[in-house]
């Protein structure tokens, strides 16, 4: 039994992994991301839970890069609902999250607060942003 928990163990660390894709549309943008939030998925990502992002929110001047990327801390978080829902009968791939970031080309950088519809409700200058630039 020992045994048969050691390399179920094991292969779940080795079989799961993170992953990462990156749009460029513009200039690069800002240094640091002008948005960056959970995105949920269930079944192994294939139903999205989450409302799409959006970038036309986010970046009313266009958006220079989107980076998606299922990310350590979302693996950790994912395998730790999966191993509680194993638990109790339940598939481990019910819920998937990983993290969007979002540069704009306009180079500002903001950080975001969303209501329940994912709706802008305030942003805050981080870096290289004129206060005009504010959605």
């Amino acid at each position: 039994m020992k045994a048969l928990t050691s390399f179920l163990l094991l292969a779940s660390l080795t079989l799961t992994g993170c992953y990462k894709i990156t749009y460029h549309n513009g200039n690069g943008g800002g240094a640091y991301p002008s948005s960056e939030q959970w995105h949920h998925g269930a079944i192994y990502g294939i139903i999205e839970i989450s409302k799409p992002v959006q970038l036309n929110q986010i970046c009313p001047s266009g958006f220079a890069k989107v980076h998606n990327e299922i990310s350590l801390v979302n693996s950790v978080a994912m395998w730790v609902v999966g191993s509680v829902t194993a638990t109790i009968g339940l598939p481990a791939g019910l819920w998937q999250p990983h993290t969007v970031s979002v540069w704009c080309n306009s180079g500002a950088s903001y950080r975001l607060q969303v209501d329940e519809q994912d709706m802008v409700v305030a942003a805050e200058v981080l870096e290289g942003a004129e206060p005009t630039d504010l959605p």
